[in-house]
C-alpha cells in the first residue's frame, strides 16, 4: 500500500512539473524541419535596403521545447568572422541584420532550450545557407568639376615696337587714323573632372566608372573616360574643351558599374556648359556642382592683373606719340598769334595804318 502511495506521489509530481514546463518535462529532442532563407530587406517606400538581410525560418519538431532563437553568420570563408545575434523571442519567424552588401554571407538559426541556469542550454542549428546582397553603388556627391585656363605663352623683353603695333603719326588734316582692334579669339580651356572612392556609398560593390560624352540625337558616345580597379582614393582626368565642346545635342554622363552589372547615373557638365545641357536625359539625383578654388582664384587675378597692365603700356604707347604732336601744334598757335598781336599794336601805336593792311589784308580798316 505504501508503495503504491509513493508511485502515486511520483505520478503527480511529474504531471506537475510538465503542466508548468510546457508540456515538455523530460526535454524531448527538438530540431529544424525546413531549411531556412535569407531574402533582401526593402524600406517603407519599397526601396532596397543594401546593408540589411532577412533570415526566416519554418516549423520545427517538438516545438514546445524551444525557449529562444539566435541567428549565426560569417563571412563565407572567413570563420573568424563570425558573429551571433541576441535572443529572438520563440514566436518570432524572421530577423533582420546588418551586413555588406555584395559580399557572401553564411547563416544558420539555432534553436535552444532555457534551463534557468541549471545548466548549458541545449541547442539545435538548422543546416547552412549562403545569400549575398547585390546592389548597384552611387555617388553620394557628385564628382567635382573645375575648369583651367590654358596660359597663352606671355610676350617676350624686347624693344617695345617688337612688342606693341606702332601707332602712326598725325596726317596731313591733322586727323589720327583709326585701326580696327584684332578680334580676341575663344582660348581654349580645360575640363579637370575628380571624385573619391568615399563618395561612392559602398565601394564593396564597385565593379567601374565611366566618364561619357553622348550624343543624344545619334545615341553615341563620342568620347569616355574609363576606370577600373585597383582604384585609388582620389581620381581625376582632364580633357581640353576642343574634344568636349558644349552642344545642345550632347550630355555628360557618369556611370557607376557594380559587380552585378547594373549601374547608376550621374553628371560631370562643365560650368560653362550646365546652361545648355540642363534638359539632358539623365537619371541623375543630384545636380552636378562646380568648385572653384583659392589657387584658381589667385590664378585668374593674376593673369587679369598682367592683361591689364599690358593695355596701360599699349595705350602709353599709342596715345603717347599723338599728345606730344597736340601739345607742339597747340604750343606754335598760341606763339604765332602772340607774335601778330605784338606787331598790330606797335604799328597801331605808330599810326602808320598800311603797314597794318599790309600785314593782314583781310582786316576791317
Amino acid at each position: 500500500m505504501k508503495y503504491c502511495l509513493k508511485t502515486t506521489f511520483i505520478l503527480l509530481f511529474y504531471f506537475k512539473f510538465d503542466l508548468v514546463n510546457g508540456g515538455c518535462p523530460f526535454q524531448n529532442p527538438f530540431w529544424f524541419l525546413d531549411r531556412p532563407s535569407a531574402v533582401t530587406v526593402n524600406d517603407e517606400e519599397g526601396n532596397q535596403v543594401p546593408d540589411k538581410v532577412r533570415v526566416s525560418w519554418g516549423q520545427l519538431e517538438n516545438f514546445k521545447c524551444v525557449d529562444y532563437f539566435q541567428i549565426e553568420y560569417y563571412v563565407a570563408g572567413n570563420m573568424s568572422s563570425v558573429k551571433h545575434t541576441g535572443k529572438i523571442n520563440r514566436h518570432r519567424r524572421s530577423h533582420d541584420i546588418d551586413i555588406v552588401p555584395c559580399t557572401e554571407y553564411m547563416f544558420k538559426v539555432i534553436a535552444s532550450e532555457d534551463w534557468q541556469g541549471m545548466r548549458e542550454d541545449f541547442k539545435m542549428a538548422s543546416d547552412l545557407v549562403s545569400f549575398k546582397v547585390d546592389y548597384n553603388p552611387r555617388f553620394m556627391r557628385p564628382p567635382t568639376v573645375k575648369e583651367k585656363k590654358i596660359r597663352p605663352p606671355r610676350p617676350g623683353r624686347g624693344p617695345p615696337a617688337a612688342r606693341h603695333r606702332r601707332v602712326p603719326l598725325l596726317d596731313e588734316v591733322g586727323q589720327v587714323p583709326t585701326i580696327p582692334p584684332d578680334p580676341e579669339p575663344e582660348l581654349p580651356y580645360k575640363v579637370a573632372v575628380s571624385w573619391r572612392t568615399k563618395d561612392i556609398d559602398y565601394p564593396s560593390c564597385l565593379d567601374h566608372f565611366e566618364f561619357d560624352y553622348y550624343d543624344i540625337v545619334y545615341n553615341e558616345s563620342i568620347h569616355m573616360e574609363i576606370f577600373r580597379p585597383p582604384f585609388e582614393p582620389r581620381m581625376e582626368f582632364e580633357l581640353e574643351s576642343e574634344k568636349v565642346p558644349c552642344h545642345e545635342d550632347f550630355a555628360f554622363i557618369a556611370r557607376v558599374f557594380g559587380l552585378s552589372g547594373g549601374e547608376t547615373r550621374d553628371v560631370w557638365t562643365p560650368p560653362r556648359c550646365i546652361i545648355a545641357t540642363t534638359t539632358a536625359s539623365t537619371t541623375s539625383t543630384t545636380e552636378s556642382t562646380t568648385v572653384s578654388d583659392q589657387e584658381e582664384a589667385m590664378d585668374l587675378a593674376r593673369e587679369e592683373n598682367e592683361a591689364l597692365k599690358e593695355k596701360i603700356n599699349g595705350l602709353k604707347q599709342q596715345y603717347g606719340p599723338i599728345g606730344s604732336q597736340v601739345y607742339s601744334a597747340f604750343k606754335e598757335n598760341v606763339y604765332l598769334g602772340l607774335e601778330g598781336f605784338l606787331a598790330r599794336k606797335k604799328i597801331i601805336e605808330g599810326g602808320d595804318i598800311t603797314k597794318l593792311a599790309e600785314l593782314d589784308p583781310n582786316a576791317p580798316f
